[in-house]
């Protein structure tokens, strides 16, 4: 009896896997039209409202994670190479936070990462992207226009993904 309740919860975790990798794995695409940004204005950390327009003019790199997130922690040290490598180019690095206290997210990032983070408390600003799984990332052109959506873990700093951003930038 044992051994038959191990095997359905290993056929479960198979078919939940299965589910994940067609419906939410990583996946990044470009769209064919692209789609208005939803604009929303968040406080960063030091309680500063910020809005998605304040950074209209630049390529913006919008991540949607938390910190008891193991994917969102695992990729955080190549988005801070990417926030430090583009930090004089017309870029900006936005990460998202999703409902965690403001000590969570410090004790996290203290001597760490400079990455500016954004709280989403009440996950509004995710839903209107249309989140569902985190990390999720979009990549904003500079008139404000959804040019690509990852979703998962990924790492940044990776030359095919700065080619990318140079050339939003230079369009």
């Amino acid at each position: 009896m044992h051994d038959l309740r191990k095997r359905i919860a290993g056929n479960i975790l198979i078919a939940m896997a299965v589910v994940f990798v067609i419906f939410g794995g990583v996946s990044c695409a470009g769209s064919d039209e692209p789609k208005v940004a939803p604009d929303f204005t968040l406080e960063d950390l030091s309680g500063t409202t910020r809005s998605l327009g304040d950074y209209k003019g630049e390529v913006v790199f919008l991540n949607f994670w938390a910190v008891g997130c193991k994917p969102c922690r695992e990729e955080m040290p190549n988005i801070e190479n990417l926030h430090r490598s583009m930090k004089d180019k017309p870029f900006k690095v936005l990460a998202v936070n999703l409902g965690e206290s403001k000590g969570i997210i410090r004790s996290f990032m203290a001597g760490r990462y400079t990455i500016p983070v954004l709280m989403d408390n009440n996950g509004k600003a995710f839903r209107a992207y249309g989140g569902r799984y985190i990390p999720t990332t979009f990549i904003i052109d500079k008139n404000g226009f959804i040019r690509h959506k990852l979703i998962g873990a990924a790492e940044w700093d990776g030359e095919e993904y700065k080619d990318l951003f140079y050339e939003l930038m230079e369009e």
